[in-house]
């Protein structure tokens, strides 16, 4: 864990809560051993089987056709983790021979600001992929690219400020030791850039409200948007948009801590051996993203996302025998029940240097022109 004599703190010397969240999640996602998964502290859509890798695959499969079949066809994955997304992702990329020749797969692990990522496992066979490093997202050559950046619960873990309105001003959350703890004091914002975040984002707060500022998502866009040259931006967190907030959603943040399954809001307890994310703020990176020349393409459910790639289908077809069928139409429906992981996330795509495309994982996959559609082999 991260004990408090590790910061190299005074005490009454303060530190903003993005700058505690960055020590305190790099610490827990770069500690050896630490993984995801049911015998971890969470586990994602990665984790509860490959066909949620495939869906994703099938994706990409459409990018590539829209963009008229680039070579190379370049994918960036921003926290690639141990790279088991990547694994599923290129597995199913094999259907299609053509789409496979011209995958180039880029494993992201650390940038600046700094990216959340796992310790990279290397026995897992990342080397396998052509890639035989992780790369930081600023590294990534040749540049610009042609393809798409995609990232799965991500943005979530990047660091952000917090700050509450306290007698009609605007105050931040900062943290400072107290003896051998950390406690929270308010103080003066440490930048205009969070002021100017809310009324960019046309967000009045109540008196008493707190919410968490992400200037590190616009960062991260802007060096995406720098590093596409035609493509596409696919993003999987879970979120809420400004009208939601607007609506009293969060009136405390939405910050939660993760261990050994259990979600709570103790952020100061065993620091750097606990997961600490955020809601991501759909609607400044879909406003960031406009600014920066890409283009929204579609925002909804992961349910609804997975089920228009023809999960259910590609499910029923899964293995060589009825047993695996069976597991994968399982984990389908846990990929996308009601109230479950379907519903907690959200997918957006934004797209630059191509018209607004229609993608067929952004139909309505309840109409019977979309239901059961799948992609053919080549």
């Amino acid at each position: 864990g991260l004990g408090t004599g590790d910061w190299g703190l005074r005490t009454e010397e303060l530190l903003t809560f993005a700058e505690f969240m960055r020590q305190a999640v790099q610490t827990y996602y770069t500690a050896p051993g630490r993984a995801p998964g049911r015998a971890g502290d969470f586990y994602t859509s990665v984790h509860v089987h490959p066909l949620f890798g495939a869906m994703l695959a099938a994706q990409l499969w459409e990018m590539w056709e829209l963009l008229d079949r680039p070579a190379p066809f370049t994918v960036v994955e921003c926290g690639a983790g141990t790279g088991l997304l990547a694994r599923d992702i290129l597995a199913e990329a094999a259907r299609w021979p053509d789409f496979a020749a011209a995958l180039r797969y880029v494993l992201v692990d650390v940038g600046d600001p700094p990216l959340p990522s796992l310790h990279v496992r290397r026995g897992e066979g990342a080397g396998r992929w052509g890639e035989d490093r992780f790369h930081a997202l600023p590294d990534v050559t040749p540049r610009p690219i042609v393809g798409c950046v995609l990232s799965n619960e991500f943005v979530d873990a990047l660091p952000v400020h917090r700050v509450r309105r306290v007698g009609g001003n605007l105050r931040e959350v900062l943290v400072e030791l107290d003896g051998d703890r950390f406690v929270e004091v308010l103080g003066e914002p440490s930048t205009p850039e969070l002021a100017a975040y809310l009324a960019w984002s046309d967000i009045t707060l109540a008196e008493g409200q707190e919410i968490e500022v992400n200037l590190a998502a616009l960062c991260w866009l802007k060096e995406v948007a720098a590093l596409l040259a035609r493509g596409f931006v696919l993003t999987i967190d879970y979120g809420y948009q400004a009208t939601d907030l607007r609506a009293g959603r969060f009136p405390h943040g939405s910050l939660m801590a993760y261990r050994r399954h259990v979600a709570h809001t103790d952020l100061y307890q065993a620091v750097g051996e606990q997961d600490l994310t955020a809601h991501v703020n759909w609607t400044a990176l879909m406003r960031r993203g406009e600014e920066l020349g890409l283009r929204l393409v579609g925002l909804t459910s992961q349910a609804r996302f997975l089920l228009a790639l023809g999960i259910l289908e590609r499910a029923a077809a899964w293995g060589d025998d009825e047993s695996q069928a069976a597991r994968a139409r399982r984990a389908a429906w846990q990929l996308v029940a009601p109230g479950g992981l379907g519903e907690t996330f959200q997918v957006l795509i934004q797209c630059t240097g191509l018209e607004t495309p229609r993608l067929r994982g952004l139909a309505d996959p309840y109409t019977p022109a979309n239901a059961g559609a799948t992609h053919g082999s080549e």
